[in-house]
C-alpha cells in the first residue's frame, strides 16, 4: 500500500497535500489521513480533507512507527 501510495502522490502531484494532512493529523508515533474510498476501488488514490467529501465514507488511512517523521519525510519530503 506505501509503493502505491508513495508513486501516486509524486504523479499526481500532491505531495503538499498529504503531507499536510499527515502533519495536521500527527500525534505522538501516529499519523492519519482519508482517501476516498469509491475511486480506490480503480487503484487510484483521492486525498479527502473531510469525511463528508465522500460520499460513500472514506477510508481512513493509519500510519505508526517509532520514526514517524522519517515516514512522513520519505512519503512526501518538503
Amino acid at each position: 500500500m506505501l509503493s502505491t501510495l508513495y508513486n501516486q502522490v509524486r504523479d499526481r502531484s500532491i505531495i503538499s497535500v498529504l503531507r499536510r494532512l499527515l502533519l495536521s493529523n500527527l500525534e505522538k508515533s501516529s499519523t492519519w489521513f482519508y482517501i476516498n474510498k469509491q475511486v480506490s476501488t480503480l487503484g487510484i488514490i483521492v486525498l479527502v480533507d473531510d469525511e463528508i467529501e465522500s460520499p460513500l465514507g472514506p477510508i481512513r488511512i493509519n500510519l505508526r512507527s517509532n520514526n514517524i517523521d522519517r515516514v512522513i519525510e520519505w512519503l512526501c519530503p518538503e
